[in-house]
């Protein structure tokens, strides 16, 4: 699409909150208890746990190639205030020489870079705190290698693995180079995705089958919080966080609703959009009836990761093929 249409229906947009335009309040039920910036999420109650350090450890030991076997050894350093659109989900830790920093995304997000950056400064400050290193000395002092991770468990099929840079997001043409990078491993974790990981991290296993039984039966029943209930009696008996979320099973539907109604929340945010561009009575001379002003929306809300791309086909009224294919016109 052309990008002058985009910036117009983003000015358009800015102008008619800036003017407080009167509109429909969204009726969902959801909406009205979703607090965006209330709640850990359930990646961080269940694997940034620290009453199962151990559960945490696992996941380390894959990913970092650690031989540590002992729990006491890992340090939690999960920021409590660091929010991060709408949820804390974020899991960091230090075992011996390494720091590393966690993420669970259940959509493709390639600005995890830009993410993370603020997020390794907060953690590096707090070990520079814990440890007492003495940033002025004229000695040379011991810091952490720092290894960022991001965990991917959403509806789209990607690929096993991604690196994202920080440095691919930066300006192409900036002269010189930016001085600061910052890597990101986005890990596919889905349900037979990563057959390999299977036995070697069984607790990160078990979540993913979680989230993904969770989510199929919400779509089915219409409720997260039903779907949620489902999955945790459809757990085997040798699912390693059952005993878990058995015990914890009212926190974790909560949490697990809050997540699910995430998607929700932005197809609200998008009806509003359009109410807006109504009132206005602009976004491409008036959006009302024009399918080029509301692909445009739908474009940005997919690019930002704010919204699936297969939400975004349904929200049209047509195929996923359907709707990549307006995207190139």
């Amino acid at each position: 699409m052309a990008k002058q249409t985009k910036t117009a229906v983003k000015k358009e947009t800015s102008k008619a909150s800036a003017k407080k335009t009167s509109r429909k309040k969204p009726t969902r039920s959801f909406k009205k208890g979703f607090n965006r910036t209330m709640a850990d999420s359930l990646w961080k109650f269940v694997l940034g746990n620290p009453e199962h350090k151990d559960w945490t450890l696992d996941v380390f030991k894959t990913f970092c190639k650690s031989d540590c076997d002992d729990p006491n050894d890992l340090t939690i350093l999960t920021i409590d205030n660091a929010v991060f659109v709408n949820l804390k989900n974020d899991v960091s830790f230090i075992v011996g020489n390494t720091m590393c920093l966690c993420e669970h995304q259940t959509t493709v997000n390639p600005n995890m870079p830009i993410r993370c950056l603020p997020y390794v400064g907060m953690n590096a400050a707090k070990v520079i705190e814990l440890f007492r290193i003495r940033v002025f000395s004229e000695l040379e002092q011991w810091f952490p290698t720092i290894k960022c991770l991001c965990f991917y468990c959403g509806r789209k099929d990607v690929e096993e693995e991604r690196i994202l840079r920080l440095s691919d997001i930066c300006a192409k043409n900036s002269d010189p180079e930016s001085d600061v990078d910052l890597r990101v491993r986005m890990v596919n974790i889905r349900p037979g995705s990563r057959p390999q990981y299977t036995e070697s991290c069984k607790p990160l296993t078990d979540y993913a089958w979680f989230i993904e039984a969770a989510r199929n039966r919400a779509d089915k029943l219409g409720d997260p919080a039903k779907g949620a209930d489902a999955a945790i009696d459809a757990m085997s008996d040798d699912n390693i966080l059952k005993p878990f979320l058995l015990a914890h099973r009212a926190e974790v539907t909560m949490k697990f609703s809050n997540e699910y109604d995430e998607e929700q929340y932005w197809n609200d945010v998008w009806e509003d959009g359009i109410e807006v561009g109504r009132n206005e009575g602009k976004i491409e001379g008036k959006i009302e009836g024009k399918i080029e002003g509301k692909i445009e929306i739908l474009a940005d809300l997919v690019e930002s990761g704010d919204l699936s791309l297969s939400a975004a086909a349904k929200k049209l009224g047509v195929t996923v093929p359907t709707f990549k294919k307006k995207l190139k016109e």
